[in-house]
C-alpha cells in the first residue's frame, strides 16, 4: 500500500524543519553560552565609525563614547561567536518607535581587519535568516553568519577591527557598527 503524495510531502517538510531546528538550537545555544565579543551602536553612516569607541570604565563596566550627531543609542547589537559551528551570531536590538527593514537580498554584513581589508561575512543558511522583513519596535533579531577564520574565535577577534552590518534597502538603510569588546569584562 503506498502513501498518499501529500503525506510523503508533509514528512519531508516535517523532517527539513526539525533538522533546521536542530542546527539553529546547537547554534543558539553554543552562543548564548559564550561571552560577547563584539558590540555596537547605530550609526549615520560606516565613516563615522572613527568616532565610536568601545572601552572599560574603572569598574570594568562596558561603556562607549557617545555622539547623538552620528550614533542612534536606539538601534545596538551584540555579537557572539561559536567555535564548534563556526557560527559568529549578531544579535540586532531596535528600541526605536520605527521598524528596520530587514532581508536576505539587500542586507550586507563585512568585517574590517586590523589591516584595513574587508571580508564580506557570508549568511550562514537561509532558511535561517529573520523572514518577518522588519525588526519591529522594542523586538531584536539574530543573523547567523559564517566566521571567515572557520573554528579560530580567537583570530576573529584579535584580526578584527569592526564589523559593519548594514540592513535594509538602499532607501531604508540602517548602519551598525560592532567593535570589540575589550578583554577583561
Amino acid at each position: 500500500m503506498s502513501v498518499p503524495f501529500y503525506y510523503d510531502t508533509m514528512r519531508n517538510n516535517l523532517l527539513i524543519l526539525v533538522l533546521s531546528l536542530a542546527f539553529l538550537a546547537g547554534c543558539v545555544t553554543t552562543a548564548t553560552n559564550t561571552e560577547n565579543c563584539f558590540y555596537g551602536i547605530g550609526m549615520n553612516s560606516a565613516y563615522d565609525s572613527k568616532d565610536f569607541k568601545v572601552f572599560l570604565s574603572k569598574d570594568g563596566e562596558l561603556q562607549y563614547n557617545s555622539n547623538d550627531k552620528i550614533m542612534n543609542k536606539d538601534i545596538y547589537a551584540w555579537a557572539n561567536y561559536d567555535a564548534k559551528y563556526a557560527c559568529l551570531g549578531i544579535t540586532v536590538y531596535n528600541s526605536t518607535a520605527t521598524a528596520i527593514p530587514t532581508s536576505a537580498l539587500t542586507d550586507s554584513f563585512n568585517l574590517v581587519t586590523t589591516e584595513d581589508k574587508i571580508i564580506n561575512l557570508k549568511k550562514r543558511s537561509l532558511a535561517l535568516y529573520p523572514s518577518s522583513g522588519y525588526i519591529n519596535p522594542g523586538c531584536r533579531v539574530l543573523y547567523f553568519l559564517n566566521n571567515p577564520y572557520g573554528a579560530d574565535s580567537k583570530k576573529l577577534v584579535s584580526k578584527t577591527a569592526m564589523i559593519i552590518c548594514e540592513l535594509g534597502t538602499l532607501s531604508e538603510r540602517v548602519t551598525i557598527v560592532l567593535k570589540p569588546v575589550p578583554k577583561g569584562r
